[in-house]
Parts: C-alpha cells; structure tokens; sequence
C-alpha cells in the first residue's frame, strides 16, 4: 500500500517519504525510469528530490504532452511535480487507485496481508536476535512500517546502530558474533569474526556494520529470507501498464589463500563476479578480469576489495572482500643457535704416583727425603709436574 501526499509541489531538493513514492511510481514505467542501477534506480529509490528525478518527471511530462501541456498551461516539460502532473500520474498508474484525502490506498488487501507479515517476522527478528528482547505493540508497527519504505541494509543498521544495543556495554568479539548471528543466520568463522574485530578496534561500529552488511553473502542471505519485507511500498500497476523492469544485482567472490602470511611469503587472491561489467581490486592492482586469481606479496597486513562498477568512476553495484594477514616472524619458534666459537678440546689425561728422592745437609749430616711425584700422562707422552 503506498501512501502519497497529492497536495504538494515538489520540486529539486525537497525532501520526504512523499519524494520516495514519487520515484517509486516513476520507476514502475521504463520511459519514466530514473536510473538503471544505484540511487533511484528501481528498489533503491531515495526520499531526496535530485536531477535524475526532476528529469524522469520531464519525461513523464512529455509523454502526456497532450494532457498536461494544455491543462498546465505550458509548452515544455518543466520537471516541476505540480497538480495537474500528480492527477495525471495518479490516472496512469492503476484503475485501483483511489485518491482520497491525499492519501493514495493500494486496494488489494491480500497482497497487504502478506506483506505486513513478512515485515512483522524481520522485525521480530531483529528485536529477538539484536536486543534480546520481545518488541512492544508500539515499537512492531513503528518498525513495520519502517519496512516497507526502508532496504532491507537500512533495517539492520538501525538495529546495530541503536543507542539500546549500545547501553549494553557488547565488547568487539561479541558485537562481531551478533553481525554473522543475526544478519548472515550463521555462526561466525574463525577467521572472519578475527578480521572483524580487528576492524572494530579502529573503525567506528557504525562504519564496519555498512561495511559487513555491503557483502555479497548478506544480500543473498536477505534474499532468500526476507524477500518482500522490505521496500514494499509500491503501487501495483494496471493491466495495460508496462511491467515493472527489473535488474539483475551483482555477485561477487573473493578470497585470499592462505589468509595469514610471514613477512616475504605469498598469498593467492581467488575472485569471481557476474552482471558488472568492470571489476577491480583494490591496493593498487586496478582492472582485473570477470574471474581470475593473482599472487600478492604484501609487506603489511593488507584487506583487498574487488569492486564491481558497469562503468569506470560509476557508481559500485558489489564489494566483497579478503584479508592478508602479515607477520613478522615466523608462528614457531626457531632453534636455538649454539656458538659457532670453537672450543679446546679436553685431552684425557691418565695419572701415576713415583717416588722421588730429594736430599739436604744439616750440619754433618745427610737427610734423605722421599716425596712423591705426579707423572702427567698426555697422549703417550710422559710429563713430570
């Protein structure tokens, strides 16, 4: 059900729920589409009234020429969303439309029904997961609503983000583990859940959770579970409208073998990628084919990116990412070095007792002494000492 306020103007650098929904309608005609891929494009449309918008209100313009030019009294698209435009976008969309006290009501109740309850089951996930706690009847249809207007990124940032969680007091480790529990369904790996506590340690909570949630494994994941949750709030068109186009989203893979290195060894950078036309890696290495592998020789820990782009400079349609992890000495302990200074050997040495005699006179007599000699046997040599 999409809610839109026909009473406004809206104009370049306005802002509001109402501008989203407006791009919303835009998108559903690809005449009228505002970009193929990044903000406004169909299921990223933004809440801020830029140029790409005022151009596809211009389109809009001229392709209902005939209508809008005589009834505005204007002989060239303007790109303004005035009156007699928002009428005529109102008629064109759907026959299932009723404009009524400025709200436009989507008017197929089972399509809500299911809806609501895709979004109520992500919200309370997120309560459960996140914050450990049941949400009130409040808080659900705040955040149900939230839902429909929101990317699914949006819905776990706010979680994440929130000062409750921060009131907890979680360290890293157990911050890292909530990020891989709640938002990838997944205990974390060793390795992984190390690399992003390692980043929390430098980087803002707020910085490593777009980071982590920009990952090619969280947007599958969010895909296969909460398909229909989020962004929901579009209005369904009638059965002469164009179908709503669609776009095929990026997928990437990078991984970085061994991850851990010593200081002049190699690792191998592995990548895959699919619907973008410009992959790159980041660190230098520049454009690099749609899949491939690379030996990389870091001199420090390095964490490698390959960013998906259909053009150079354009906007980035995926990231994933790997870490070489550098150190400077080997995990095991070298041997011990013994001195190289050569030593005297020790000779054996066998020993023997002889007598000796040694005399002296005292007066006129004679002495005789006997006094025992050592005789120092080295090496078949005889020595007396």
């Amino acid at each position: 059900m999409a809610a839109f306020t026909p009473d406004r103007t809206l104009v370049v650098g306005m802002s509001g729920s109402d501008v989203q929904q407006l791009q919303i309608l835009l998108n559903q005609d690809p005449d009228t589409q505002i970009a193929v891929t990044g903000p406004g494009a169909p299921g990223y449309e933004t809440s801020y009234f830029g140029l790409g918008t005022k151009d596809a209100v211009k389109r809009f313009q001229s392709k209902y020429s005939d209508i809008i030019f005589s009834q505005a009294n204007i002989t060239a698209p303007t790109g303004v969303f005035g009156t007699v435009t928002r009428l005529q976008l109102a008629q064109v969309v759907s026959k299932t439309l009723a404009v009524q006290t400025g709200v436009m009501q989507e008017v197929q109740a089972t399509t809500v029904t299911t809806v609501n309850q895709k979004a109520e089951e992500l919200v309370n996930h997120l309560y459960s997961c996140v914050l450990g706690r049941s949400a009130s009847s409040t808080e659900k249809s705040i955040w149900i609503n939230k839902a429909k207007i929101s990317l699914l990124e949006d819905m776990f940032k706010g979680f994440f983000n929130s000062k409750e969680l921060a009131n907890k007091l979680v360290t890293n480790d157990q911050f890292a583990g909530l990020l891989y529990t709640c938002a990838l369904l997944r205990d974390a790996d060793t390795a992984g859940k190390a690399g992003w506590v390692t980043m929390l340690e430098t980087k803002s909570r707020a910085t490593v959770v777009a980071n982590f949630l920009s990952s090619a494994e969280f947007k599958t994941v969010g895909k296969n579970n909460w398909s229909g949750a989020v962004g929901t709030l579009v209005v369904p068109v009638s059965a002469t409208s164009t179908p709503v186009s669609t776009t095929t989203d990026a997928v990437c893979t990078l991984v970085a073998a061994p991850s851990t290195i010593t200081l002049g060894q190699t690792a191998t950078l592995s990548w895959t990628s699919s619907n973008a036309a410009l992959p790159a890696l980041t660190q230098g290495i520049g454009t690099v084919a749609k899949a491939g592998s690379l030996t990389v020789q870091p001199t420090s820990t390095r964490n490698y990116a390959l960013v998906l782009r259909d053009v150079a400079g354009g906007p980035v349609k995926n990231r994933c990412r790997a870490r070489v992890a550098v150190t400077e000495t080997p995990t095991t302990s070298p041997p011990i070095a013994t001195s190289t200074t050569p030593t005297t050997p020790v000779v054996p040495v066998a020993s023997t007792t002889i007598q000796t005699n040694r005399s002296c006179t005292y007066g006129n007599t004679t002495y005789l002494h006997r006094q025992p000699r050592i005789v120092m046997v080295r090496e078949g040599r005889d020595t007396i000492s």
